[in-house]
């Protein structure tokens, strides 16, 4: 009798457990999972939607800084420990240091080779590569190259991290052609932080067919690296990024070019080559010149496209790359134009200081033999994503063909029916979280 009486307390005692369990869960899963409340934030106000942050897109919007806009920083071109007609070696070394921004207390920073925002390697198609890689840090790190064609055991992946204060070599010979490439940590479940942070750097890959190519070849005279970034600063100039961190994709409102804010450069009446880099942890960069005129695309990620494409904006998503060269012999001296985000921020600006010398040569119209493609006989893909809000929306991904089609060249593939469209994905979103 007894017995019977305590299966019904057994049976009530077994509901109130699974009741309680699943309470337990749905709080579990709003309140405790790996994002932030800006009111948890000495940066809440900025982060709000009111104050700032695009609902829709979850990204901080970008502000105008107050301060003297300064001359363009250029990563230095890193000096080789030694380097032949077919082999190079490199140090690189990944430390801590101090970086000055703006006014006030300098900011902590990582640093490859002594500089926030590392050096430029340059190296040459069929070269073989040498680099001493350096972990002066207090936690692991790896050291990744961006788009380089290299085995997996000296691609710097995950699980190829460098301990603390420890060191490795890699080899590898250059199997590709010319582009504008570049390296970062791809430490696991510290990349964002550590590029956040500062450990980014440029790769120039080179061959004969860009070395005969007239285009602008003149490093910091009218051939520039662009690194796009953005930070937030707190009141001691500190970047504090688990103060701002946020699981969707970390953003900023300050915008940073080479690590300089409002930054200029000084041109002249011809031909001017800007490698752009999103080196942003999730902001993509709808780009434009502020009067609205024409420029040319010449490259993208993988090397230069077949013919020159006439534009008058092209999209970035973080980690992508894309090469334009700009007319500025329209200009007076004494003119200045500006590259703007899509929200009219301005990026850098070109101020005109040169005269002409001479007529202005057109540019080449054929940079590159790029291979046929049998657009019927590709397959069809679809892919769908989600999850991490509006970085893991996938537009479209057919196959990817030939040499980097994307969607801001289709003028120059008007042929092909297989597009890689990525306008809404983030590579940090994808990689580094």
């Amino acid at each position: 009798m007894k017995k019977k009486r305590w299966i019904p307390l057994l049976f009530s005692f077994a509901v109130a457990l699974l009741l309680l369990s699943f309470i337990f869960f749905t709080f579990f899963q709003i309140n405790f999972r790996p994002s932030f409340s800006p009111h948890d934030t000495p940066m809440g106000d900025m982060m709000e939607s009111r104050n700032g942050m695009n609902r829709e897109t979850n990204t901080v919007e970008l502000k105008a800084p107050e301060q003297p806009s300064s001359k363009l920083h250029l990563p230095t071109l890193l000096k080789s420990d030694y380097e032949t007609d077919t082999e190079v070696s490199y140090t690189v070394v990944a430390d801590e240091g101090q970086t000055s921004f703006r006014e006030g207390p300098l900011t902590e920073t990582y640093e490859y080779n002594g500089s926030y925002l590392g050096p430029v390697l340059q190296v040459r198609r069929g070269q073989q590569i040498h680099i001493n890689l350096q972990n002066k840090l207090e936690e692991e790190t790896t050291f990744h190259w961006h788009g380089l064609k290299i085995p997996s055991d000296v691609d710097g992946g995950p699980h190829h991290a460098i301990e603390a204060e420890g060191s490795a070599e890699v080899d590898f010979t250059v199997d590709q052609e010319a582009a504008t490439l570049w390296f970062h940590s791809h430490a696991h479940q510290k990349s964002a932080e550590q590029v956040y942070n500062g450990l980014s750097g440029l790769i120039f890959v080179e061959d004969e067919h860009s070395g005969s190519l007239d285009l602008p070849k003149e490093y910091g005279v009218n051939d520039f690296p662009l690194i796009l970034q953005e930070r937030f600063f707190d009141e001691d100039n500190q970047f504090n990024y688990d103060t701002v961190y946020n699981f969707d994709g970390t953003t900023g409102d300050t915008p940073l070019v080479n690590r300089t804010i409002r930054p200029y450069i000084e041109v002249g009446q011809e031909w001017v080559r800007l490698r752009v880099v999103n080196g942003s942890n999730a902001r993509n960069y709808q780009l434009r010149l502020s009067d609205e005129s024409f420029f040319y695309q010449i490259a993208t990620d993988g090397g230069f496209l077949e013919t020159p494409v006439e534009r008058k904006e092209f999209l970035l998503s973080p980690g992508e790359r894309a090469e334009i060269v700009v007319d500025m012999s329209k200009y007076k001296v004494g003119e200045e134009v500006s590259l703007v985000d899509i929200s009219t921020t301005e990026i850098l600006a070109l101020q005109i200081t040169g005269d002409k010398s001479g007529s202005l040569k057109p540019l080449p119209e054929k940079l590159n033999d790029l291979p046929p493609v049998e657009a019927d006989s590709l397959p069809d893909r679809q892919i769908e994503m989600s999850g991490m809000g509006h970085m893991l929306t996938l537009k479209c991904l057919t196959t990817f063909i030939g040499h980097y089609s994307k969607s801001q060249t289709q003028e120059s593939t008007k042929d092909l029916k297989s597009v890689l469209c990525l306008s809404d994905v983030n590579y940090f979103s994808f990689l580094l979280f």
